[in-house]
């Protein structure tokens, strides 16, 4: 009678461990302990005192077992709620310890919560800004936790703000190389196309360098602009541009004055030295090369490179050459 005893005991505390979140299951466990107990109670002639002792005890073992279940699961609501049902079947030592289980489960699942939203986040310093604030808020946490967390959270925002900061610098100095590039070739009256310096625009987008990135494309158009121009036109240009910078020099970028002043003047040394060269260089004439061993075939690339000694004669005053 007693092997029966135990051996219900035993099966429906184990049941009630495994279906720990079906209350109607584990309140069948209960029911069924508390029968057992009657009928050995009965059979034995226990006395009121030891029957109800050994039920307290088997209460008390099926209501740990489905306490330790919640918490290995992290449900520690339901825990608490368990326990707060059924402390009565318990005695003090024993609520105690399960306090102190429910109390360790507790803090375990919020930091692996925390933790694995740490590993989710770490490589975005906004992210990692959202969860030191939602660790910081917490009450539930205990102190020596959520410094752990903290310390970990911040240490891990440093090192991505500090890797972000290099990347930051190694792209600042790639745009300062490449508009530094364009410059110089717009400079020298080679200026770049939009395809081309469209690589430079979209990474410098969003950066430092956005606004130095738009004024080189403006630069590079504006000197085009001014290169292809009749000397006319170029000298009407200047004087309004200097006219312009003399009124507020705050508003414009002074150097370019210089700079539109060099390229008029190359221009015009150019166009004089040799009008043909300059007028490939402008674009202006794409001449096909004479071939002087055989003169007769030469004649109509001669005759077209007289066509375009004409036309610059015409647009710069230049010599015919």
């Amino acid at each position: 009678g007693k092997q029966v005893l135990d051996g219900t005991r035993k099966t429906e505390v184990r049941s009630a461990q495994v279906n720990w979140q079906d209350p109607a299951a584990v309140a069948g466990s209960r029911v069924r302990i508390d029968a057992a107990v009657t009928s050995a109670a009965q059979q034995f002639g226990w006395s009121k005192e030891q029957t109800d002792a050994y039920r307290q005890d088997a209460f008390t073992e099926l209501t740990t077992g489905v306490i330790g279940s919640a918490v290995a699961n992290g449900n520690i609501d339901y825990a608490k709620e368990y326990f707060q049902a059924h402390r009565k079947d318990m005695d003090l030592p024993t609520q105690t310890g399960l306090l102190k289980a429910i109390d360790v489960g507790e803090q375990r699942t919020l930091t692996n919560g925390y933790q694995a939203q740490f590993l989710s986040s770490r490589d975005s310093v906004p992210m990692l800004d959202v969860l030191e604030g939602a660790v910081s808020a917490d009450k539930k946490l205990d102190e020596g936790n959520r410094n752990v967390l903290l310390g970990r959270i911040m240490s891990r925002r440093d090192v991505v703000e500090n890797r972000a900061e290099r990347e930051r610098l190694k792209v600042d100095r790639t745009l300062e190389k490449a508009i530094n590039q364009v410059n110089t070739l717009t400079l020298q009256g080679f200026e770049p196309t939009i395809e081309q310096m469209q690589p430079i625009v979209e990474m410098a987008r969003g950066t430092e360098r956005e606004t130095e990135a738009m004024r080189m494309v403006a630069t590079a158009n504006s000197t085009r602009a001014f290169r292809l121009a009749a000397p006319a036109q170029q000298e009407a240009y200047l004087a309004r541009l200097e006219a312009d910078v003399r009124r507020d020099p705050t508003k414009f970028d002074v150097n370019v004055v210089s700079h539109f002043r060099t390229i008029f003047d190359n221009q015009q040394k150019q166009v004089q030295e040799d009008p043909i060269s300059f007028a490939i260089r402008q674009g202006f004439a794409e001449p096909t090369p004479v071939d002087l061993a055989n003169p007769a075939a030469a004649a109509p690339a001669i005759a077209e490179r007289a066509s375009v000694a004409r036309a610059m004669q015409a647009r710069y005053q230049a010599s015919l050459k």
